[in-house]
């Protein structure tokens, strides 16, 4: 039996339980000896035979609900998800910032009107704020209320 590796990077994964999907759906393949995941650089790494082929890996991966792609030394380390997730925080804090820019207004003794319509505005902005920099953790959550 000829021995082969491969390294995958792997999208998506955000917890414990990822990480055993990921180890046991991959180590049930025949032919796979061992699979290995590196949560903090989202990498698996993969024992198989030559009967396995990197592209089947990844559609294994795929049917178990991860993006997965073949690890490139030259590839950038900045992923699409680490890009969308610095746009949310991006947006958060924006929003942040104005509402506690409201807020001053509000606490330094404006009249009840004021008041009122500072707190929808504030409202407004953190409403979608909250919609758009929440995906990740709305996306996760729905998807694991999904597996049962």
């Amino acid at each position: 039996m000829n021995a082969l590796a491969a390294d995958l990077v792997v999208d998506g994964m955000r917890c414990a339980g990822c990480i055993a999907k990921i180890e046991a759906g991959l180590g049930a393949i025949p032919g796979v000896a061992a699979a290995r995941v590196n949560f903090s650089s989202k990498r698996v790494h993969v024992d198989h035979d030559a009967t396995i082929d990197d592209e089947a890996l990844v559609a294994a991966l795929e049917r178990l609900g991860f993006e997965a792609h073949a690890f490139a030394e030259t590839a950038t380390p900045a992923s699409r998800e680490s890009r969308m997730l610095a746009k949310a925080l991006a947006v958060a804090a924006f929003a942040a910032m104005n509402v506690m820019l409201l807020s001053v207004s509000v606490w330094s003794g404006a009249e009840e009107a004021t008041r009122t319509l500072f707190h929808w505005l504030s409202a407004m902005i953190a409403l979608p704020a909250i919609a758009y920099s929440g995906r990740p953790f709305f996306g996760s959550a729905w998807g694991a209320s999904s597996i049962r």
